[in-house]
């Protein structure tokens, strides 16, 4: 009886670890969407901005 408790204790630690890294990769994916999300907008605006720049220099 011992020993199942302690395999089922051991079980539910490591479900609890695959969960935990699972969900930091899942937060990790997300954190890169929003980065290139503001990346890309970031650039866009630059872009934008860009040909004016240049105009203004020459």
């Amino acid at each position: 009886m011992e020993v199942l408790h302690v395999l089922h204790q051991l079980k539910t630690s490591n479900w609890a670890l695959t969960m935990g890294l699972q969900s930091e990769k899942v937060n990790h994916i997300e954190k890169r969407i929003v980065f290139t999300r503001i990346a890309t907008r970031v650039l866009a605006i630059s872009f934008h901005k860009f040909p004016v720049v240049i105009q203004r220099m020459f």
